[in-house]
């Protein structure tokens, strides 16, 4: 369209994000015995029931937090606080959510982001996005797409290394000013 001068990508990706690693295995065999449906169904209809339970704020929520989306740098504040806001959304819908990912595949839509400025930034250890994702995003984007890989960082890297993603940021739109 004519609408979109730029675009800015964090930590996300087009598609295939069960691609990879051990989930990736586990949904492929679960797909492949025929399972899956019923795996997922099951999770939808606990969700409400696991809702009720003394989860949130607890130990395993956070080592949970810390292991999908940070490294071991984080500090125990920042786990905190992106736990807090993750448990305050009801599971239902987390659980529809994520069901939501196993199909998701926004690849189609990647010409039209060809045609305007895109920023992607991608968290080198970032185990729910791989960086694998970004790096395929910027490459199929072409010559105005700019990748930003940040050392260091997890999926919560707007959060741990805000100064890099700003000034990922403020350079997007340095170039849509000189555009």
């Amino acid at each position: 369209g004519t609408r979109v001068g730029g675009v800015f990508l964090v930590a996300t990706s087009a598609g295939e994000l069960l691609s990879d690693g051990p989930l990736g295995v586990l949904h492929a065999a679960a797909r492949r015995v025929g399972v899956l449906p019923a795996v997922l169904q099951g999770a939808r209809l606990a969700a409400p029931l696991a809702d009720q339970l003394p989860w949130r704020d607890s130990a395993m929520g956070r080592w949970l937090v810390r292991r999908l989306a940070f490294t071991s740098e984080a500090t125990d504040e920042e786990v905190r606080r992106l736990q807090a806001v993750t448990e305050s959304v009801p599971l239902p819908v987390t659980s529809a959510f994520s069901s939501t990912l196993l199909d998701h595949d926004e690849t189609g839509a990647l010409p039209a982001l060809a045609r305007v400025p895109t920023t992607v930034v991608a968290a080198a250890d970032d185990r729910v996005t791989p960086a694998a994702h970004g790096r395929r995003i910027a490459e199929e984007l072409g010559p105005r797409a700019r990748l930003v890989l940040v050392d260091g960082a997890g999926h919560a890297v707007n959060q741990t290394h805000h100064e890099v993603v700003d000034a990922a940021l403020l350079d997007l739109v340095d170039r849509l000013r000189q555009a």
